[in-house]
């Protein structure tokens, strides 16, 4: 009569430990999936591996997962003559200014867009004033248009970021193995 007692203790208890570990990991396990209207960090794409072999950042519209109005993304580039500018997006209008790396620093302009008005722009091709070379990297800003639609340092200074309070840039890499074609779908 004791063994029965104490195995049908241990039962209840192998039954209450089991629901309550199925339980804690279903909490934890919807934890981890983001939630439909929840925030999303613009910054940093979310690959799919579909069959179109596209990075998606938004399935509708874009703006709801920035923090700004301007935006820009330029993935790892393959050694050539131009540029293949993912997305920039625009408040106001603008342009995309390719700058080499000097020390971590943007310096010499060697390339940049046409004027591009306010809105999204998707796969921008920019010709540059050299040739790149695999194992450089290179920054990618945006800048205003004074209202002339040419670019013009002096006059075409680069957007900053409300965030920050510094130049929408971002630095990336030339790698001869790049695969800068991927889509992305804003």
């Amino acid at each position: 009569m004791k063994l029965e007692k104490l195995l049908s203790q241990n039962a209840s208890w192998i039954i209450i430990s089991f629901v309550t570990l199925t339980a804690l990991l279903t909490l934890y396990i919807f934890s981890q999936v983001p939630k439909e209207n929840g925030a999303v960090n613009s910054n940093v794409p979310t690959e799919s591996h579909n069959t179109a072999n596209t990075t998606d950042i938004s399935s509708t519209d874009s703006s709801k997962l920035r923090a700004e109005e301007n935006a820009l993304y330029v993935s790892e580039q393959k050694p050539g003559i131009s540029i293949l500018v993912n997305f920039a997006i625009f408040q106001n209008g603008g342009y995309v200014v390719v700058h080499e790396n000097k020390n971590e620093i943007p310096e010499t302009i060697i390339g940049f867009s046409q004027h591009l008005f306010r809105g999204e722009h998707k796969d921008l091709i920019i010709r540059l004033t050299r040739p790149i070379k695999s194992g450089e990297s290179l920054y990618a800003t945006l800048h205003t248009d004074d209202g002339d639609e040419v670019f013009n340092l002096k006059k075409d200074p680069p957007i900053y970021s409300r965030v920050n309070n510094e130049p929408m840039m971002m630095i990336f890499d030339i790698d001869d193995n790049a695969n800068p074609d991927i889509p992305i779908l804003l």
